[in-house]
């Protein structure tokens, strides 16, 4: 039975996956009639059937299996981002509307939430812009912010 199912051994399985996988599939191939039910004797069926669904999800991981492989989105990312900005739009806005501009107190608090988004815009302007003094008493009105689509 070994002779049959490893006429050379198993020294494929040292080589690459893919050479691997596909050494594996005609050694299943060779399985099927009068050594199978051998192996079944020997090793019993759900020994035979773990080797089936070992095999079958070792060829899906590999990209070389019977199912068609999913391609990945080419907008995943930038529909995360544009998700991302809607939320980030949703919660200014709401800051805003919450905000008292004769309240040094609202003042403050608006000014936490969003000294984030503030860093950020400043590092991403500091790539491309010249550094400007940054007046940090509070007196300095609001910027204007960029329309949101």
């Amino acid at each position: 039975m070994l002779e049959a199912i490893f006429p050379s051994g198993l020294a494929f399985v040292a080589g690459n996956y893919d050479t691997a996988f596909f050494e594996g599939e005609t050694r299943l191939a060779k399985m099927s009639g009068v050594v199978e039910r051998d192996v079944i004797t020997i090793a019993g069926a759900p020994f035979l059937d773990g080797v089936r669904i070992t095999h079958a999800s070792l060829g899906e991981a590999l990209g070389l299996g019977r199912s068609t492989p999913e391609m990945p989105s080419t907008t995943a990312v930038q529909d995360a981002i544009a998700r991302a900005m809607k939320s980030i739009a949703g919660y200014s806005r709401v800051l805003v509307a919450e905000l008292d501009e004769d309240d040094e107190t609202s003042v403050a608090r608006f000014r936490r939430a969003v000294s984030p988004l503030d860093a950020y815009r400043a590092s991403t302007r500091a790539s491309t812009e010249p550094e400007t003094p940054v007046d940090d008493d509070g007196d300095e009105p609001l910027p204007p912010t960029p329309p949101v689509s």
